[in-house]
């Protein structure tokens, strides 16, 4: 059975999904097949990690290098300068091109395997534009707050269009 892969209506690619993967001794990580297959062609062997923004927590982006230059380009147009510089100070401009290999994987520069806790195990979570890579352990912390709070959202969006009942509000018919 093959599995489609999702690009987003742009053409640039759409990332979802999770998997497991091992660091070995010269610090390179695998990137998963299925995300592997969403790097345009022309840009496969060059990725942008920058660390996550999410505060409190540590984990990097994975961008590839098509849609890092549209976040860039969306961000150096923001027309307050203050908006500009914070953004492109806190973010962008912490972003590291980085190489992967013939065989999908990619050296985590030593700063920002520090910095996201990257031990032997890392876990790819597929960030919709982008792909996150965390510490397994770090990433198995925070997970079960992070599917509290998207089954919150998940109820919101489906409650009105009847994908999912609600077993404590139900109304009888007469």
């Amino acid at each position: 059975m093959t599995q489609e892969v999702t690009k987003a209506s742009n053409s640039l690619p759409f990332f979802q999904g999770m998997e497991e993967k091992q660091v070995d001794a010269k610090n390179r990580v695998g990137i998963p097949g299925l995300f592997r297959s969403l790097l345009p062609e022309g840009d496969a062997d060059r990725v942008i990690v920058v660390r996550g923004l999410k505060p409190n927590t540590f984990f990097l982006e994975v961008w590839p290098l098509a849609t890092w230059a549209v976040l860039t380009e969306r961000v150096l147009s923001i027309a307050e300068p203050e908006k500009r510089h914070t953004i492109f100070r806190g973010y962008i401009s912490q972003g590291r091109e980085c190489k992967v290999d013939p065989q999908g994987r990619l050296v985590i520069p030593p700063f920002y395997r520090e910095w996201a806790k990257i031990g032997e195990t890392v876990t790819w979570v597929g960030g919709g534009e982008m792909m996150e890579l965390w510490a397994k352990e770090v990433f198995e912390q925070g997970d079960r707050d992070t599917l509290n709070l998207a089954y919150a959202v998940y109820q919101e969006l489906t409650l009105g269009v009847g994908l999912v009942s609600n077993p404590g509000n139900e109304t009888k018919n007469s």
